[in-house]
């Protein structure tokens, strides 16, 4: 049958032409979803690739250790008894990291336990869930704002080099991103479809994040609680007419799962001591500085502040401007999805923040989310320009304009991925000190006599090193801050581990003009070889805080150490204002008291010590910490050492 002239035009008039232009156009449709599909699989071998690349260059960090330490405890125990920092995460998280260790030894290779971090999925490894989080922000800028805008995102996460970072360590952040990711985007398909396969897959990726992490629940379900609120609302509106009452069943299904799985990890979550929020520090000009803060920390480049700070406004005043034409597009409530989870996580916390420790880490879940609307506004601002009909030399100089912003973007996240693997660019962007390579050092170093002694900053550096010692160092190894150390002959030499967080002090103590024997050098640690003067080790210890007064007279860790020497030299009052004007340089000493108290329970006294220093670092004027250390060393033998302790102890009490 022949269509009308009218609808086919004079030289259009059979049939069979508009088959052939049917087929025209369904091969140029799928030549561009091939194209796309193309773009993104690259995109997502890009990011494994990355993620898998110098996955073993560094050893592991003070928090990897302390979730090795956590699965170490085997399967009853990461059920039934969790204590201290090891209650803040999930038996889930745990069960996952101890079933990565039993196949390789963790201090032979980091591979297998930091892969769930480069990979997705329950028992799958971490650099998968880096790697597949970039196939899922695909799908989700897909149904969001479109295939350009999926793309763009993509793209701009897989090369995140904040983002690498955590999908390098064993840690649970990764993972997160995935499932919150994986979550949102189920739910657009669920709410679009009103499949109960979506809403399955939903209930299913929210359930695993939840029981993945704790802040999961604290900080992730606060920003998606109001649009599934909003849901219910939406079903309470719909007419009570329909014949198929399917989706409103798998919705409401689904959404009571969520709920009722958020109120087990609620009541799980609280067996750990966790002060209230303080309420009366916050302020509307704090909350502000807090998501700005946020934001500009999912875009760090490793490059000169003077050049990363403006880009990072820039691009927040992109995002503004994508949920802006979102809004005015359409889109509305993409922009309301993307804006809660841009600015729900870091009012809360700035909540949490005023009476507990929290890391902008925790918020790493809103980042595709961040770049999503970034994506949006770099391409609103192309399509802006696009639509001139006269090609004239003018209009094509403000299309190009307008694509620079979008060339630049992915420029400057090139870049950052580039300075995430270089040794120059790798240290504003990942803190890792090199105590696998110290310890390997030591351990073919040191000679019977010797001793091993841990100046650092924070006071990590005896935990990890003993980590790769198994517990059993080359000789006797302290930290800085233990008791014990001041009662030791010295007989042979002594090797100063030294780690600092500000390299200029680093820097400054391992100079030739210092004195030391010998200087061995690592990423972010020198090993400083002291040789044997005949002096005690509090003469020794007393020469260097001496160094590091001179180098920073305003050094925290330097005031504690300068507490132990006087108190080592029966001085209590000096010991107890030096402990004092230290103050507190974290408020998470409780907690590592009472993870020292749990493993001294479970008869791990050697982690028991180390814990109870770490405490000691953070928290110096703390009398509960004095109180352990007294009652430890009389078990042990130490029994001046105890009756000092017990001094201090009292005397910060009489001084709070």
């Amino acid at each position: 049958m022949r269509l009308r002239q009218s609808q086919v035009g004079p030289y259009q008039s059979t049939g069979c032409y508009l088959s052939l232009s049917a087929v025209s156009r369904a091969i140029a449709a799928n030549r561009y979803f091939f194209y796309t599909w193309c773009m993104v699989a690259c995109i997502g071998l890009l990011g494994f690739g990355l993620r898998l690349y110098c996955l073993d260059c560094r050893g592991f960090w003070g928090d990897e250790i302390n979730s090795l330490d956590g699965a170490a405890l085997g399967i009853p125990a990461i059920f039934t008894e969790r204590f201290g920092w090891v209650g803040n995460q999930t038996p889930l998280y745990y069960l996952i990291l101890w079933l990565t260790v039993q196949p390789i030894d963790p201090t032979t290779t980091t591979v297998l336990v930091r892969l769930p971090s480069v990979v997705a999925g329950a028992l799958l490894p971490s650099v998968v869930a880096g790697a597949l989080t970039p196939l899922v922000v695909y799908g989700l800028g897909k149904e969001m704002f479109g295939r350009t805008q999926g793309v763009l995102a993509a793209l701009m996460l897989a090369l995140s080099a904040a983002y690498l970072n955590h999908s390098q360590e064993l840690r649970l952040y990764a993972m997160m991103v995935f499932l919150t990711a994986l979550s949102a985007y189920s739910l657009l398909l669920a709410e679009r479809t009103g499949s109960g396969k979506w809403w399955g897959a939903f209930a299913l990726s929210t359930i695993a994040n939840l029981a993945n992490a704790y802040i999961a629940l604290t900080v992730a379900m606060s920003a998606l609680a109001p649009y599934l609120l909003w849901l219910l609302w939406c079903l309470r509106r719909q007419k009570t007419g329909s014949k198929d009452r399917r989706p409103i069943l798998y919705t409401t299904m689904s959404i009571l799962a969520v709920g009722l799985a958020s109120g087990i990890m609620l009541l799980d979550m609280l067996h750990a001591p966790r002060p209230s929020p303080d309420l009366s520090q916050l302020s509307f000009s704090g909350a502000l500085h807090s998501v700005v803060e946020l934001t500009t920390w999912f875009t760090r480049f490793g490059i000169s502040e003077q050049l990363e700070r403006p880009l990072q406004l820039i691009l927040l005043l992109i995002a503004t401007f994508g949920a802006y034409k979102a809004l005015r597009t359409g889109r509305a409530i993409s922009a309301y999805l993307c804006g809660l989870f841009v600015l729900v996580p870091p009012l809360i916390l700035m909540v949490l923040g005023t009476t507990n420790v929290v890391f902008q880490r925790y918020a790493l879940f809103a980042m595709p989310f961040y770049f999503l609307l970034i994506s949006n506004g770099l391409v609103q601002a192309i399509s802006r320009k696009g639509h001139a009909s006269n090609a004239t030399l003018a209009n094509r100089a403000v299309r190009t304009a307008s694509i620079a912003p979008t060339a630049i973007t992915i420029a400057a996240f090139v870049i950052g991925a580039y300075n995430y693997f270089s040794p120059e660019g790798h240290l504003p962007l990942s803190y890792r000190p090199d105590f696998r390579g110290a310890s390997r050092y030591l351990s073919q170093q040191v000679k019977e006599r010797d001793i091993i002694v841990f100046v650092d900053d924070p006071g990590l550096g005896d935990t990890i090193s003993n980590y790769y010692w198994k517990g059993s160092p080359p000789v006797p190894a302290y930290d800085a801050r233990d008791p014990r150390l001041f009662s030791r002959a010295v007989q042979g030499d002594v090797y100063w581990v030294v780690s600092m967080e500000n390299l200029e002090t680093l820097a400054h103590l391992s100079a030739p003009d210092q004195g030391w024997s010998q200087v061995t050098r690592f990423e972010l640690v020198d090993v400083l070889r002291e040789q044997h003067s005949g002096l005690s080790i509090v003469d020794s210890m007393d020469h260097m805080v001496s160094k590091l007064e001179a180098i920073s007279p305003n050094f925290q860790p330097a005031s504690t150490l300068r507490g132990c020497v006087y108190q080592a030299r029966g001085d209590t009052t000096r010991a107890v204002n030096a402990y004092r004007a230290a103050g507190i340089y974290f408020p998470v000493g409780d907690d590592y008291l009472r993870t020292a108290k749990g493993f001294d329970r479970l008869g791990d006294h050697a982690k028991a010590w180390r814990e109870a220093f770490i405490s000691k670092f953070w928290q110096p004027g703390n009398p509960d910490v004095h109180v352990w250390l007294a009652e430890a060393l009389q078990r042990e033998g130490y029994n001046s050492e105890s009756r000092s302790e017990a001094q201090i102890t009292g005397a910060l009490r009489n001084t709070l």
